[in-house]
């Protein structure tokens, strides 16, 4: 056998094995990514906030762990009131128990496209809701799959009041 039949014989084979080395490589690939997918906590939460009865949003849900190792969780809370948690930007949560604060303020969508209005942010939820020092809501997150539905109730509890703003310093004149 010649170099250049030798030569020939090695090209044919190395091309022959090409479509197998993509698919080879594309499986390992989709395996990598479909592994990655669910993400490195155990449990997902997701639910819908309701105050007395009626859904809430746009706001944000806060659970923070018990245990002082695991990081709290965070979600947005959807005009339809819905929230799905989020932990350090990867779905779901360590399993444990959680104290859960809500916040959720009266929006003003009579904007029109590309205007910006500052105006001051109204809780329409009681005060003890919005923080985790002082709210009494508390749920189990366990392993796998969890909705939990946050129910909130005005009854008995004091509404936040609206800030008043001082007076704008016009400077010397």
């Amino acid at each position: 056998m010649d170099v250049n039949s030798s030569y020939k014989a090695g090209t044919e084979a190395f091309h022959a094995s090409q479509p197998f080395c993509g698919l080879l490589t594309l499986t390992c690939i989709c395996l990598l990514f479909c592994s990655s997918c669910s993400g490195p906590y155990d449990s997902d939460v997701r639910g819908v906030v309701t105050l007395d009865g009626e859904t809430i949003g746009p706001g944000v849900v806060t659970f923070a762990p018990e245990d002082a190792t695991k990081n709290p969780s965070k979600g947005r809370i959807d005009l339809q009131g819905r929230y799905l948690l989020i932990t350090k930007h990867s779905r779901g949560l360590d399993p444990g128990t959680y104290r859960v604060a809500v916040q959720a303020y009266e929006s003003n969508f009579d904007l029109e496209p590309g205007e910006i209005r500052w105006e001051e942010r109204v809780p329409i939820v009681p005060a003890k809701y919005l923080s985790i020092r002082t709210t009494d809501l508390e749920y189990v997150v366990t392993a796998g799959s969890n909705t939990i539905d946050i129910e909130l109730s005005t009854e008995g509890e004091p509404m936040p009041v609206k800030a008043k703003r001082a007076p704008e310093f016009s400077g010397p004149r």
